[in-house]
């Protein structure tokens, strides 16, 4: 399992000048964040994703959420994730990236099936809950590969856990009371 880390700046004596200066950076950091989801979930997100609102919505909610370094590896051009629903699944998806900023796929390529159908039915919370879980199995490199009955349940036992590691505990809850 990989290590991740939350910085979290705990109670200093700093004067007023300094905590001017530390909020204008963490803004910046949080807009930067917010460009970088938008532009990513434009080009990872098969056309039919970006056309459900509460999905998008939802993958952005997310993605804001997640550690720095997760949402690091999880957006790495080299290795991208990409999101597509279930009717996709099989069949030929378009995605685009616009100047020199390509995918490279030099490390593989992980996807992430989403069924918009049943996901617009249901609270924001549980859709993100089941965001924030798919995206634990592409972090831990979860795949089905014919594994038993047991070892599927160990796995989505650990995804939820990190999940929950990475403060998705009331999403995850939620997910559980619409779906299992």
């Amino acid at each position: 399992m990989r290590n991740f880390r939350v910085l979290r700046l705990e109670s200093m004596h700093l004067d007023d000048a300094s905590m001017i200066i530390i909020r204008a950076v963490w803004e910046k950091i949080k807009m930067d964040r917010k460009a970088s989801i938008c532009k990513h979930l434009e080009s990872a997100c098969s056309p039919d994703i970006r056309d459900c609102p509460e999905v998008k919505v939802a993958l952005k909610e997310t993605l804001y959420r997640l550690p720095e370094c997760v949402y690091s590896f999880l957006t790495d051009d080299n290795k991208p994730l990409l999101f597509l629903p279930s009717e996709d699944v099989g069949s030929q998806t378009c995605f685009s990236r616009s100047g020199s900023d390509n995918f490279t796929f030099e490390e593989g390529i992980n996807f992430v099936i989403l069924q918009c159908n049943q996901l617009e039915k249901v609270p924001k919370e549980a859709i993100i809950g089941v965001i924030a879980h798919e995206l634990a199995h592409a972090y831990l490199h979860f795949y089905n590969k014919g594994e038993s009955e047991k070892d599927r349940r160990d796995r989505n036992k650990e995804a939820e856990n990190i999940a929950k590691e990475w403060d998705f505990v009331e999403e995850t809850q939620a997910y559980h009371r619409e779906f299992l």
